[in-house]
């Protein structure tokens, strides 16, 4: 199997506008000579790792431009797998925004449920029941 060749002039790092690093973070894919569906699964998986929002949204970027770039009749298995990674993206960063949520709860929010009292009676009914 071939690696992927990013060409030079596309550019590792991130812009200071996360959007124009995204577009120009899929125009390479499009310019990318993806000869296999496992070297698109492999390219798409890598932009899998990431580890907070602005990562996540930038990589949904990219994959959306370079989905809909795709000519759906030709590259349907393209389309598939980077619609696939798109839905694990998106569920990546359902994941973070709660951890976000959990590590800094808003005022007033609960986050121990109901602070150890009883007052459910289903939970009590079970409770009883194991005895």
């Amino acid at each position: 199997m071939t690696d992927i060749n990013v060409p030079e002039s596309c550019g590792q790092g991130v812009s200071t506008s996360l959007s124009w690093h995204a577009s120009i973070q899929s125009e390479c894919l499009n310019q990318q000579n993806l000869v296999t569906i496992d070297e698109l699964r492999n390219y798409t998986n890598g932009l899998l790792n990431v580890s907070t929002i602005e990562e996540c949204n930038n990589n949904i970027t990219i994959l959306e431009n370079y989905y809909l770039s795709l000519d759906k009749e030709i590259n349907l298995k393209k389309a598939n797998a980077v619609a696939f990674n798109l839905f694990k993206l998106a569920n990546l960063k359902s994941d973070l925004i709660l951890q976000k949520f959990l590590n800094n709860p808003p005022p007033g929010y609960n986050t121990a449920g109901n602070s150890g009292t009883d007052s459910d009676s289903s939970s009590t009914e079970f409770s009883n029941a194991e005895k």
